[in-house]
């Protein structure tokens, strides 16, 4: 089983959700609590935020908490997500040797309040103090010697149609996001045929000797006659030749 986290509360968040007069921090702070409702964290805070918690810091408004945002906030001090830190003297203790360690906590009650979620080893220590305690963030060891991370309470997740919302402002603009997002539907299976094979792939038809037509007797004889004929032309012309040589050499 996952461990849950665990968180600590400055007084200043506490006054962020009772008296309700930033709405982005209220935001968070709501959220914050709909986590704790829900079991996946827990919230701690000192004892000493019951004291601090005792008026409205925005302007034109009462100086005090008015007797219903009074007993809301000992509501939520009374339930079964948070933790009541008791302050005593170890922690006393912890808390002068974190204001001469860290130059820029000034004042003692944000270093009685550092104390509780350092010496508890907590997971995230939630302010909105930017001056005194967000600029710590990086810089104080929980006992475990683990760096502990001082944050503003975070925000609320945005659902993917509400940020849809936010980039789409277009009707028409809005449809073709959603078409977008939409998986599509299956597409239409077309049959493919295979193709017919080509002419020119084609085997070539295997060629066939001719036949050779015999000669009848009568052109066989003639040939030879004629083949004859030459040949005996040509051996008398080779005799004719050799005797006008003769003559010519006895007349010399």
């Amino acid at each position: 089983m996952a461990q849950i986290k665990k968180v600590y509360w400055d007084t200043c968040v506490w006054l962020a959700l009772i008296n309700q007069n930033r709405v982005d921090r209220l935001k968070r702070c709501e959220y914050v609590i709909a986590e704790a409702r829900a079991r996946r964290l827990e919230i701690w805070t000192s004892a000493i935020t019951l004291a601090e918690a005792y008026k409205i810091t925005a302007e034109g408004m009462p100086e005090y908490l008015p007797d219903n945002k009074d007993a809301e906030f000992e509501s939520y001090i009374e339930q079964d997500f948070l933790t009541v830190v008791q302050f005593d003297q170890d922690l006393g203790v912890l808390a002068r040797r974190l204001l001469r360690r860290h130059s820029r906590l000034k004042k003692p009650p944000d270093a009685m309040h550092l104390a509780s979620a350092v010496f508890n080893n907590l997971d995230e220590f939630h302010t909105f103090d930017s001056d005194n305690l967000l600029v710590l963030n990086g810089s104080v060891n929980r006992a475990d010697g683990v760096l502990l991370v001082i944050c503003e309470p975070q925000e609320p997740p945005v659902p993917a149609q509400a940020a849809l919302d936010l980039v789409v402002t277009d009707e028409s603009t809005r449809s073709a996001a959603l078409a977008v997002l939409s998986p599509p539907d299956a597409l239409p299976l077309i049959p493919i045929s295979p193709p017919e094979p080509s002419a020119a792939l084609a085997p070539a038809a295997e060629a066939k000797p001719q036949p050779v037509e015999a000669l009848p007797d009568e052109a066989k004889t003639t040939a030879d006659q004629t083949e004859v004929a030459a040949a005996t032309d040509g051996v008398r012309g080779g005799a004719d030749t050799v005797r006008s040589g003769a003559a010519q050499a006895g007349e010399h």
